[in-house]
């Protein structure tokens, strides 16, 4: 059996991260809030997969900055990418979620049905932002 490829968008705007809702017609997560993402394409890269469904979904144009895990089961790997978001504002372009919304951690803390995974990853994404500021203060801060 060929091992599907997901990837998740982190995308960020300032403290706050964007989840969808899935759409209740669809068959997997049905209803639940989540990271923007989907299946990777035959012969299509992480970044190039996770590019394509934010634009498809979400109408917007990303960059992955970095990778920041992965979790795998018995038949999928899901890839975590923080993202910059390049241009244009989230909107539901498809049907693949019912609704868009902007989330600080503990927010998400109090969200139902999430999948405790996504906020733990977004949770550490958080706090890698917030060491990777403290750092560029204390090399540049001073000058």
């Amino acid at each position: 059996m060929i091992r599907a490829e997901v990837i998740h968008a982190i995308i960020r705007r300032e403290d706050r991260f964007l989840l969808g809702r899935r759409s209740l017609s669809k068959q997997i997560d049905s209803g639940y809030w989540a990271t923007i993402g989907g299946r990777v394409e035959q012969g299509e890269s992480l970044e190039a997969g996770l590019i394509r469904e934010c634009l498809e979904e979400i109408g917007v144009k990303v960059r992955p900055i970095r990778k920041l895990t992965t979790v795998e089961d018995s038949e999928t790997s899901h890839h975590w990418f923080d993202v910059e978001l390049i241009s244009g504002e989230p909107f539901l372009v498809c049907d693949e979620n019912s609704e868009l919304r902007w989330f600080t951690v503990e927010e998400m803390k109090l969200l139902f049905p999430i999948v405790h995974e996504e906020i733990e990853i977004h949770y550490a994404a958080y706090c890698s932002e917030q060491k990777q500021q403290v750092e560029n203060f204390l090399a540049f801060g001073f000058r």
